[in-house]
């Protein structure tokens, strides 16, 4: 879904967890794959949600598309 400012939220896969609760996050975007770095949302931060490499992860992505936030995590 694309907003008027030009945020993506997409569907991605959790390929490695770094420290300080950033995640690498493998996303497609325009026919592309990219890497995100990515956080977790205050929501999941709150409720302690937690994240494993391999996992699929709803991600919302300003631009210029290199840092995101994971808002959901699929079962």
């Amino acid at each position: 879904m694309d907003d008027t400012l030009g945020t993506v939220e997409t569907e991605g896969v959790v390929k490695s967890i770094l420290g300080n609760n950033n995640y690498q996050v493998e996303v497609e975007h325009n026919n592309e794959t990219l890497r995100v770095l990515c956080h977790l949302s205050g929501k999941m931060r709150r409720y302690k949600i937690s994240i494993t490499a391999g996992d699929t992860v709803r991600v919302v992505i300003p631009p210029p598309y290199d840092k995101g936030r994971i808002t959901f995590r699929e079962k």
